[in-house]
């Protein structure tokens, strides 16, 4: 039997081949062996726990630390380059007055930037000094930057046209390489705002809140240079409503229909003004908007400064007049025109108006006095026309409320002056007294006003001849003539336009060749506009975009000659043949809106305006 050893561990495996008597001595053992191993290894446990929990642990930190410096030199991404954008700009600015953005750059990375590019991009309402309202963004080359350099300032020449007391955000790109990231390409963006202060050269209206319909009032435009540096070249702008009539200002204006002054140069905190006299007519309780701008051109680019805008009511007059042309107030004149003027009248006021008395003015030279009729009184010196109750008797007492009018009748001249001038317009001005004043009234007598201004319509005039020998034109014609049965005879045909008092635009004139006429291709034009062919229709067309008004009058007549050849035909013996069918001009007249005809008789082998052959008549011969 084994001797007993207490530090000995049992395997379970020993004295296995033992004898029956051994065998359980061995089992009382083991028993007695396992009771004394494990009391002692209960006593030694916890040691053993505690020794491996911090050897665990150690290798945990040591495995995180060696993970951390792995990826941190081998997996962690290289840190891009850093580039700092700063401004240099002004927190506030005055409206219509150009100042400058500047844009710095500083390289705070630490490898060189490449290729860096700036693009400054504008809100509404900023521009570029001097370049198109449709550029939007600037950008601006910069190249490398060294580490730690900080670049010149880029600027940035702006002018605002926003509101005044807006924001605007004005915002700036960088885009850029640097060495440590090859190609790879970085932007860096910063934006500033930017207040509109009070506009550099403000402008306010003084007007009447109400007027009476026809009489004259005044407004006064004043301005003011709000900045402390000289504005030049500044300008004012006016919109009337188109009932109104421009009689005078203080400062002559560039037009004479007095919406636009030239007022120069204002000098730093300059203050100014511009009083306008003016009529507007209208029926009562209307509300009419009067607006305007001031600017001034600044390196090749109009700037506006200020806007603004009041209204003006018409009020009702005690004693009101109203004028119509041949029952409308819109009538468009011609040449030869019977003009049927009637003037209304009205007392509006709750008191008999005595001793009433109407004047009208008639302005204008297209008026013919020749034919005039009217039981008013003609000054022939002064174009003036008075009514009043030594031929009207009605013109003796107004009741309140009562009504009547006076006609005047003549006509509008056959012919304009061919002194150069266009856009003409027939005027009357009306004028309507009473010595009674109603009450509350400030006035020395009681007056109504009207006006009425109606244009005249341009006039424009084709003419189509043919010519047989015709070496003016450059153009050689070659055939018998007169013209023989199925011989071919060149024939040249010349368009002339006179256009007379009013500018017009897409011109048109057309014209047929007739059976037997072909065109040659010979086409020459005085105005580099040549007219083409279709050969499928016959039909000759000359389209021209514009004239002036004075085209044939004060300058050449537009014109056009072309080559075309005619055979006549065996059944035309003893006949003239036709060349040209009749031609037809159509135009738009920029001044009326209307619409122009003109239209030139058919062209035959009768060439009477050609004196080379005025002696022919132009009869086929065998």
């Amino acid at each position: 039997m084994d001797q007993y050893n207490p530090n000995s561990i049992w395997t379970g495996k020993q004295n296995q081949l033992d004898g029956a008597s051994d065998s359980f001595a061995s089992k009382e053992k083991h028993k007695s062996s396992i009771n004394i191993d494990d009391l002692e290894e209960d006593s030694n446990v916890p040691d053993k726990k505690k020794s491996h929990g911090l050897l665990w642990f150690f290798i945990i930190v040591f495995a995180f630390l060696a993970g951390g410096a792995f990826y941190f030199f081998f997996l962690k991404p290289a840190q891009g380059p850093t580039v700092t954008v700063s401004f240099d700009k002004p927190d506030q600015v005055y409206v219509g007055d150009p100042f400058t953005f500047s844009v710095l750059l500083s390289n705070n990375s630490q490898s060189i930037i490449r290729n860096a590019n700036i693009e400054l991009v504008l809100p509404d309402g900023f521009y570029f000094v001097g370049q198109s309202s449709d550029t939007r963004a600037m950008p601006e080359s910069v190249g490398d930057i060294n580490i730690g350099e900080v670049v010149p300032k880029q600027d940035f020449h702006i002018i605002s046209t926003g509101q005044q007391n807006s924001v605007g955000r004005i915002v700036v790109k960088v885009i850029y390489q640097s060495d440590s990231t090859g190609k790879t390409q970085f932007e860096t963006d910063n934006s500033a705002d930017v207040i509109n202060g009070s506009p550099a050269l403000g402008i306010n209206f003084i007007l009447p809140q109400n007027v009476f319909s026809g009489q004259s009032f005044p407004m006064v435009i004043n301005y003011k240079n709000n900045t402390s540096h000289d504005i030049p070249n500044a300008t004012l702008q006016l919109s009337y409503p188109s009932t109104f009539i421009f009689l005078t200002s203080t400062l002559a204006p560039i037009l004479s229909n007095g919406n636009s002054w030239n007022i120069g140069t204002v000098k730093a905190f300059q203050s100014g003004s511009i009083t306008i006299t003016g009529i507007l007519s209208g029926p009562p309780n209307t509300s009419y908007p009067f607006s305007g701008s001031i600017s001034s051109n600044i390196s090749g680019s109009n700037y506006t400064f200020d806007n603004e805008s009041a209204n003006v009511s018409i009020a009702q007059s005690p004693l009101s007049i109203s004028i119509s042309l041949n029952n409308t107030s819109t009538y468009i004149g011609s040449l030869g025109d019977y003009l049927g003027y009637t003037l209304t009248y009205q007392n509006n006021s709750n008191i008999a108006l005595q001793n009433v008395v109407i004047q009208a003015i008639l302005q204008g030279n297209m008026y013919d006095f020749s034919n005039f009729t009217s039981n008013g009184s003609l000054n022939s010196l002064t174009n003036t026309v008075t009514w009043s109750q030594a031929n009207d008797s009605d013109l003796a007492l107004l009741n309140p409320g009562q009504s009547g009018s006076v006609q005047m009748g003549l006509n509008i001249k056959k012919s304009f002056p061919t002194n150069g001038g266009k856009n003409y317009k027939l005027k009357v001005q009306a004028t309507i007294t009473s010595p009674t004043i109603p009450q509350n009234t400030s006035a020395s007598s009681t007056i109504g006003m009207a006006s009425l201004q109606n244009k005249i319509g341009g006039l424009i005039n084709i003419t189509s001849n043919g010519y047989r020998n015709d070496l003016g034109s450059g153009i050689t014609n070659n055939g018998p003539y007169p013209p023989q049965v199925n011989q071919q005879t060149q024939y040249t045909i010349h368009w002339k336009i006179t256009n007379y008092s009013t500018d017009v635009s897409n011109v048109t004139v057309s014209a047929y060749l007739q059976p037997g006429s072909v065109w040659t291709g010979q086409v020459k034009s005085n105005i580099n506009i040549l007219p083409t062919y279709d050969s499928t229709t016959g039909l000759v067309t000359w389209v021209i975009p514009g004239l002036s008004a004075g085209v044939g009058v004060n300058s050449p007549q537009a014109e056009a000659v072309f080559q075309i050849a005619n055979t006549p035909s065996v059944n035309q013996v003893g006949q003239q043949v036709t060349l040209i069918g009749q031609t037809n001009l159509t135009a738009l007249d920029t001044f009326t809106g209307q619409q122009l005809q003109s239209s030139a008789d058919q062209v035959t082998s009768y060439l009477g305006n050609d004196s080379s052959v005025s002696n022919y008549s132009g009869i086929v011969v065998q």
